[in-house]
């Protein structure tokens, strides 16, 4: 396999963010070694300041990997773009340390690409480590989502058969139709742990929005490449291997809980405007107020380490909902775009 080398043309680059994932980055990396094939790969790891060992082991036992090292934890989104500056090559594939492809991943995906010339980004069927199949084929609104997890919806209905009993068809279509992903589909957006882009896309859409910091990132992207006239594509004649969550954020349960709905919010006056990002953040402080009540109530007949825990997590999301600034994020996106031009993307 060749070096991913900025001047190089290739089939495809790989793109890795890793942080603390040594592991699994040594098992996501050989995966790909084995499923090169024929194809021309080269692959780039950015490297969120891990102190797991994962520079030293890049270093040992990849000598052909460009390895970009950063000094903090500048989030997947930036750090992603990283990888992706100066590459060359007819396709780019994002690919989470904690997964690993298949042999005939690579060269089938390309394939698909190959003959579908107006698919602009494409995944696979995605499985986690015990083979269960993940929903990774999205079809849901975002206001919509975030208000059924602020009320932690999702927590406690139980099967797809009591949601379309008791709840409907609309309600059982979110949370379980694409859980089986069993036929090839146009959904509304991928998820990132492994996606397969048209380095045209890239450049016509630009990169990941840096302002998300490791939630969204991939809803907006698809809904960019959407909106530029690319179709987005999932396919089951491909196939990965996913464990998702497992790239060192369980530490940091509360500010990643905080950050997932200040994703949400983000999205929301980015994508649907004023309105819809206003009523979205009071539903979600009503939300996380249903959740403090329920945990305090609960408490009265069970112990629990936890709840003092989960009434903070809840209360500092209250408090990002107050303080967000819908300037700030308007702003943002004036970055995001400035950025991209400066690199080439635009």
């Amino acid at each position: 396999m060749t070096t991913a080398i900025a001047t190089d043309t290739k089939d495809l680059t790989v793109c890795i963010v890793s942080y603390n994932t040594r592991d699994l980055l040594r098992r996501c990396l050989r995966s790909i070694e084995a499923a090169s094939g024929a194809l021309t790969i080269g692959i780039v790891v950015t490297d969120n300041n891990s102190h797991d060992g994962t520079k030293e082991m890049l270093n040992e036992e990849f000598s052909g990997v460009r390895v970009i090292e950063n000094s903090d934890n500048k989030g997947y989104a930036a750090a992603a773009n990283q990888c992706m500056v100066g590459i060359q090559g007819r396709y780019i594939c994002m690919l989470n340390p904690d997964a690993y492809v298949f042999p005939d991943t690579l060269i089938t995906m390309l394939h698909i690409m190959d003959t579908h010339p107006d698919v602009g980004v494409a995944s696979c069927l995605t499985v986690n480590g015990t083979g269960k199949i993940c929903p990774t084929a999205r079809q849901t609104a975002r206001v919509f989502s975030a208000l059924l997890h602020a009320f932690a919806i999702p927590d406690l209905l139980p099967s797809e058969t009591f949601m379309r009993k008791y709840f409907g068809l609309i309600l059982g279509r979110y949370f379980f139709q694409y859980k089986t992903q069993v036929r090839d589909c146009e959904p509304f957006y991928l998820d990132g742990g492994f996606l397969v882009l048209r380095r045209a896309v890239l450049q016509q859409v630009g990169p990941m929005d840096e302002n998300l910091f490791l939630v969204g990132e991939d809803f907006d992207w698809c809904l960019r490449i959407k909106q530029a006239g690319w179709k987005i594509f999932f396919t089951t004649q491909a196939k990965v291997v996913h464990e998702m969550h497992a790239t060192n954020t369980e530490s940091r349960h509360d500010a990643m809980f905080v950050q997932s709905f200040k994703s949400y919010l983000y999205l929301i006056r980015k994508h649907r405007g004023l309105i819809a990002y206003q009523f979205l953040r009071a539903g979600l402080i009503i939300g996380m107020l249903t959740r403090i009540m329920m945990v305090r109530l609960k408490s009265l007949f069970v112990r629990s380490v936890s709840a003092r825990s989960l009434i903070g997590r809840y209360w500092s999301t209250i408090r990002m909902c107050r303080e967000f600034s819908p300037a700030d994020c308007l702003n943002g996106i004036q970055e995001q775009q400035l950025r991209a031009r400066v690199v080439g993307w635009r």
